[in-house]
């Protein structure tokens, strides 16, 4: 079964003191910029005030959206032979909170049954070509 192609593209620069977030509707052509503090939540305040959705708004599910997150504020190291791997994942429990993967409006007020099994779905193929850019330095 073909799927759609996305019709919102993100593009996430997190910087120290801002985050610029940039929207394209791919139906429409139109693009919106907007640039947010810097925070764990910067990037979704950033796609929710770009979609036109309140704070406590859930961002719509089973859409296709195509993310671009720089990480340029940081830098690694890899030594030759060593291999990465990129971690998706829609909680950092149990190290910050949990995520009960359904819409609540304040998360420390979820009840079990708001409690799901979430699916995380990066799509690789010649119509969702995810990938990761890496610069390569010189010595």
């Amino acid at each position: 079964m073909a799927q759609p192609s996305p019709r919102h593209q993100f593009w996430i620069d997190r910087g120290g003191t801002f985050t610029d977030c940039i929207h394209r509707d791919r139906l429409t052509g139109a693009t919106q910029v907007t640039k947010v503090l810097s925070s764990d939540q910067a990037p979704l305040e950033g796609i929710r005030t770009l979609l036109g959705l309140g704070a406590d708004d859930p961002i719509p599910p089973s859409e296709v959206i195509a993310y671009t997150i720089d990480l340029h504020s940081q830098n690694y190291c890899f030594q030759k032979g060593h291999r990465i791997m990129v971690q998706v994942q829609s909680t950092w429990f149990p190290i910050i909170d949990r995520n009960p993967q359904t819409f609540v409006p304040n998360i420390f007020e979820a009840k079990a049954e708001d409690f799901r099994v979430a699916t995380q779905r990066v799509y690789r193929s010649l119509k969702y070509p995810s990938h990761l850019t890496v610069p390569v330095v010189s010595k």
